[in-house]
């Protein structure tokens, strides 16, 4: 990978070179002369030593050729970069691609996670997305080409999500940045650039990443910052679709953006109902084929929700409310899905007194908006920070942000997370706003700062 990484590297630089010797009285021939140069120190680099010097090289001569343009328009010819929003998003790519590189190498032999364990199996079995497996049909599909290829080299599952833990960063600078503010955006992007979480989580051949991705995507095509497009119901429904298919919990936050459009009153009513209706239509056929094989259509739904079961109230821990069959300590050791299947709503509220299930959905999303669940323990002031940054999205036009984050973690995930089963990357999606929030607060108090000392230096003068 440390090759890929290189000759990404190289092409950013250029098209940065590019963007930065456009307006006239640029360096050009110094930047053009200087990628030149760096390029054959790269090459000699790569072919002297290793493929890591010379992603090292690389990533050196992008530092210093993006520097010299940025300085060069800042210091000499006092401006901003004409397409200095391209420029950031490149460097952003670049800052994030070195150490995902990194992590890749460190961890190419080493054993998958079972889920992606599972996804590798299914991949090689089939390649329909349909009739992939009775867990995200479409993540197998898509690893499907690079794993037949390299069918016992757990690397080959790792390609995909690495590639996602990248592209992932510009994403989220540029989605960020036209639905909020660019430097919102790009501090965001920054922020998750260097998260050894992330890095590290991109390395497990995992689809949280491309999960976020199409999210940031569905954003992107459905709202603006004055409210809905035009033609979001559209892409909104296809988006939504594959994101089902996907990862069935996102149910709940389309939901909620779904509710939120419709109150907004922007469409027609049978666009509305469109967009809300096509996702399940997308995502029916893989539902039907559960029925098929299982008997059952939410026979995935139901055999997770018999794992948490097994997991809350198994070896004696807790005895329900409702009663429901048990394995036997050694049944549930040997399998943790031993046992009959429960629906996910037994789980979350038959199973216990309701006060405890609206609890723990209050708790619940009480640690994911302090941020508890997403690593930042104990609740310092940044968490404190970005809760409070949700509550100032709500006067921005992205009102539907903060309504995302909730989103993302209503039901099962909020239960999780106040027992303390749930895994970060279930919420991964909702991680980026969360910073947006806090963020985007401080870069309004700054800039309210700047004008006021603007304002203030102009009256003296």
């Amino acid at each position: 990978m440390y090759d890929i990484a290189t000759g990404l590297t190289l092409a950013l630089a250029a098209l940065s070179t590019r963007w930065l010797t456009g307006p006239p009285h640029s360096p050009r021939w110094a930047l053009w002369g200087g990628l030149g140069l760096g390029g054959t120190f790269v090459i000699a680099a790569r072919l002297w030593l290793d493929a890591y010097a010379g992603m090292a090289a690389a990533a050196t001569a992008f530092i210093i050729l993006v520097g010299a343009g940025v300085m060069h328009a800042l210091a000499v010819q006092r401006r901003w970069p004409a397409y200095g929003m391209r420029v950031a998003l490149c460097a952003v790519t670049v800052a994030g691609a070195v150490p995902r590189t990194i992590r890749f190498e460190m961890v190419a032999d080493e054993a998958l996670l079972p889920d992606a364990d599972y996804y590798r199996r299914q991949a090689l079995a089939t390649a329909n997305p349909v009739a992939a497996g009775t867990k995200s049909p479409l993540w197998p599909a898509m690893n499907a080409p690079i794993v037949r290829l390299r069918p016992d080299d757990p690397a080959a599952m790792r390609v995909l999500s690495w590639a996602a833990g990248i592209g992932m960063l510009p994403m989220l600078a540029f989605a960020l940045g036209r639905l909020l503010d660019p430097v919102v955006g790009v501090c965001v992007a920054g922020l998750c650039t260097f998260d050894s979480w992330l890095v590290h989580l991109c390395c497990e051949g995992l689809r949280d990443e491309f999960n976020l991705i199409l999210w940031l995507a569905f954003a992107v095509s459905v709202f603006r910052t004055d409210g809905p497009r035009a033609w979001g119901w559209l892409w909104g429904g296809l988006i939504g679709g594959t994101l089902l298919l996907l990862r069935n919990t996102n149910l709940a936050a389309l939901l909620v953006l779904w509710a939120c459009l419709a109150a907004a009153r922007r469409w027609r009513w049978w666009q509305t109902g469109l967009f809300g209706v096509m996702p399940l239509i997308i995502a029916s056929p893989f539902y039907v084929n559960q029925w098929r094989r299982y008997g059952d259509p939410f026979a995935l739904e139901r055999r997770d929700a018999r794992f948490y079961v097994n997991a809350e109230f198994g070896a004696g821990r807790r005895t329900p409310v409702r009663p429901v069959p048990m394995p036997t300590e050694s049944q549930r050791l040997a399998d943790p899905f031993a046992g009959p299947p429960v629906s996910p709503f037994d789980y979350l509220v038959r199973v216990r007194p309701w006060r405890e299930a609206l609890g723990n959905q209050f708790r619940g999303l009480c640690r994911i908006l302090l941020g508890l669940e997403f690593g930042w323990r104990p609740p310092g002031w940044f968490g404190v920070l970005c809760a409070a940054g949700l509550a100032g999205l709500l006067v921005l036009p992205a009102r539907w942000a903060p309504l995302f984050v909730l989103g993302s973690g209503l039901g099962m995930q909020a239960h999780l997370a106040a027992i303390g089963l749930l895994e970060e990357r279930h919420i991964l999606q909702a991680y980026p706003f969360w910073l947006a929030g806090g963020v985007s607060l401080l870069v309004f108090a700054a800039r309210a700062g700047l004008q006021r000392a603007a304002r203030t230096t102009r009256s003296e003068g």
